[in-house]
């Protein structure tokens, strides 16, 4: 009786590859800040991957996405209920998801 291997023994040329892809760079909103609503969301990311954000506690639902342009910009706005709001992001493409933005704090007049 031979033993399966579930592992490949030679890459597969062009297949999924296993990527370490970091978080979209968000340059607004800003920690700290205070804003009014719609609040602009706005960065850096991968061309071609959509940018979603979600509140904390994590509740499972994003509230806001957007695809990321030829130039790596993104940018969207989402209506916020006043008071101290805890959002944080990531960029995702097909099945591959970057590491979380770190937690972004911010007031919503």
């Amino acid at each position: 009786m031979s033993e399966k291997s579930s592992v490949a023994p030679h890459p597969i040329p062009n297949g999924p590859q296993n990527l370490q892809v970091g978080a979209p760079v968000v340059n607004a909103p800003t920690t700290g800040a205070s804003y009014s609503t719609p609040v602009t969301f706005n960065g850096i990311g991968l061309p071609g991957w959509w940018v979603y954000f979600t509140r904390t506690p994590i509740d499972g639902d994003s509230f806001g996405g957007v695809r990321v342009k030829d130039d790596g910009s993104w940018e969207f706005t989402a209506y916020l209920d006043p008071g101290e709001v805890a959002v944080f992001g990531w960029q995702q493409d097909d099945r591959v998801r970057s590491e979380w933005t770190p937690v972004i704090r911010f007031t919503v007049k």
